[in-house]
């Protein structure tokens, strides 16, 4: 049972999450598999009485969403070479992909694992790491302007172009290039769609899950 105590969703948390699991056009392997596996938990809102049997009172606990809990794979359909990754705050520059450090154990103040859920906690930043890395190459903001080690040869479409140097056009046009090798499509589109529609702009950091499905992402 889930209280709102920092933010004020209320039903609108479950009944979104609810939506978004029916009206994403993805689906996980595992959801193919069996219908029932969802993407976000489930649950329903509910509210809280308490009968005192000592002087048959009642009182009114409050308003909460009865929930799976974040943490229940089976309800994911996670199985053993998954990960999948809580977001723990919308402001360091790992989170907001502008940084690929990840030695030391500072990354978990950013990241924690949600799978594998295990004690001691899962601490393999290797996939995270390296979906990190790309995601700071194609950084236009971070161009150099300097020479890249050899021309890139880069096809959009029915267009081709060469780039010489690291500029910011040309870390777009790797964005687009190669974005489908390290992000499902349908998913992240329609994700960002969501969270626009819903003014869940937040959620693009802190509540995001970036999960590794199966294998590596290489």
């Amino acid at each position: 049972m889930k209280a709102d105590v920092a933010s004020s969703e209320g039903a609108n948390n479950v009944e979104l999450v609810r939506l978004y699991n029916d009206a994403c056009p993805y689906r996980t392997p595992a959801q193919l598999k069996d219908e029932k596996v969802r993407q976000g938990i489930d649950g329903f809102p509910i509210v809280i009485f308490w009968r005192n049997t000592g002087n048959d009172s009642l009182s009114f606990l409050g308003k909460y969403n009865f929930n799976n809990d974040k943490s229940t794979s089976e309800v994911f359909g996670f199985v053993d070479g998954d990960e999948s990754w809580e977001v723990l705050n919308n402001t360091s520059d790992r989170v907001l992909f502008k940084s690929d450090d990840f030695s030391g154990t500072d990354w978990l103040n950013d990241f924690e694992a949600r799978y594998p859920d295990t004690k001691p906690p899962y601490t393999d930043s290797a996939q995270l790491a390296e979906f990190s890395s790309w995601m700071v190459s194609v950084d236009p903001e971070k161009a150099t302007g300097d020479a890249l080690p050899k021309a890139v040869t880069i096809v959009d479409g029915e267009k081709s172009t060469t780039y010489t140097n690291d500029t910011a056009a040309y870390r777009k046009a790797k964005f687009r290039a190669e974005l489908g090798g390290y992000v499902e499509l349908d998913s992240a589109l329609f994700y960002y769609l969501f969270t626009e529609l819903f003014l869940m702009v937040d959620s693009r950091a802190k509540n995001m899950f970036p999960s590794f499905i199966g294998t590596d992402i290489s």
